[in-house]
């Protein structure tokens, strides 16, 4: 969830909270009964929807960060020995090419990092023989080659992440949309029929329906117009999220 739909969802929150505190005036309407019901399905599919972007998008990250320092370890590995050799040889090119330092790398971006992968990987196979006295055996260059391959293969599958996490997004935002209408087209409605025969019930629903901005000072109404404070209604944090059957 983004700020906006985290103050949303504690509005959620403490407006089923009231919802709680009034469930016996609830039951006696059918009607309001199964609104009640179907905001409370609402929340649960939310918290499911935002369940799966989170695991989305943290996987891609992980991923992605472990593939790119694996091989960001190694280069500096492989590219000083290969330094170190040329600096003995007096080879000006390969000295210069692979001095390669790791907070040098910490500002790489992935393609960058592929690219000067390949590069020193070349280089390694070539003078394999060369900077084996540098403790570079063949397992190392082979270890290397893979630890590329597989960043190469994170790069390819980047697409398929992002179009899974925008997936998900999209619905993670349906899903505050679906809630939104049930609270501005039914539960809203019913609310307003409850000023005459519970007063102090309408006034705390009004009430909880302020979104409140945690990320700042600013108290926003919703859809209902009033200008009530949440004295009254409980708090977020005794609220408990729903149970998902």
């Amino acid at each position: 969830m983004n700020r906006h739909q985290s103050n949303k969802m504690n509005m959620y929150r403490v407006v089923n909270a009231v919802l709680g505190q009034h469930q016996k005036t609830i039951d006696a309407i059918p009607p309001f009964s199964d609104t009640v019901t179907k905001f409370r399905d609402s929340l649960k599919v939310i918290f499911l929807r935002d369940n799966k972007y989170r695991c989305i998008t943290a996987g891609a990250t992980v991923e992605n960060d472990d593939a790119f320092y694996n091989v960001a370890d190694r280069l500096v590995q492989l590219a000083n020995s290969i330094s170190a050799f040329g600096r003995k040889t007096g080879n000006e090119q390969l000295k210069v090419e692979c001095r390669i330092s790791p907070s040098e790398l910490r500002h790489y971006r992935k393609v960058e990092l592929e690219r000067r992968g390949a590069l020193i990987g070349e280089l390694a196979q070539i003078h394999a023989a060369d900077i084996a006295a540098y403790g570079i055996t063949e397992e190392t260059i082979e270890t290397f080659r893979k630890a590329l391959e597989t960043l190469r293969h994170r790069s390819d599958t980047q697409k398929q992440k992002i179009a899974d996490s925008k997936a998900a997004w999209e619905l993670l935002y349906n899903a505050f949309a679906v809630t939104d209408d049930i609270l501005k087209k039914e539960l809203d409605m019913f609310m307003e029929l409850m000023k005459l025969n519970d007063i102090e019930f309408h006034n705390q629903y009004q009430a909880a329906r302020m979104i409140i901005d945690h990320g700042g000072r600013t108290v926003k109404n919703d859809t209902m117009g009033n200008t009530e404070t949440t004295a009254g209604i409980p708090s977020t944090e005794s609220i408990a999220e729903p149970a998902i059957a």
